[in-house]
């Protein structure tokens, strides 16, 4: 009886207890795809997916200041995010993202709608 009890409870709670769990996040970061197709500076950018950070640090060596400015400017999420790009840029980049999506959500809070 004790036993038959015992499964019952793991049974029933289990699914209750991975029901929660968040999935992994699969697929190209967001951005990905403007990021890919962005040829402002007349060559490829480093793919965000498949790139490594000594060669995206390679990439970002090559670059003026204002190019990188530039990219951390259009392209937030993927700058940010990218390993190998200067540290102080993910840091913009990153910043400039909070800044955005805080104003969308600071606006969505007002909206009566």
């Amino acid at each position: 009886m004790a036993v038959a009890l015992a499964v019952t409870t793991v049974t029933g709670t289990a699914g209750w207890a991975v029901a929660h769990e968040q999935p992994a996040i699969t697929g190209p970061p967001p951005g990905a795809t403007a990021w890919r197709a962005d040829d402002s500076l007349g060559r490829p950018l480093p793919d965000p997916a498949t790139a490594s950070p000594t060669a995206v640090a390679r990439f970002f060596a090559d670059l003026t200041t204002a190019e990188q400015h530039t990219l951390a400017r259009r392209h937030p999420l993927i700058t940010g995010n990218l390993d190998g790009a200067p540290i102080t840029l993910r840091y913009e980049a990153n910043a400039r993202a909070l800044a955005v999506e805080r104003d969308r959500e600071s606006a969505r809070a007002r909206d009566a709608g």
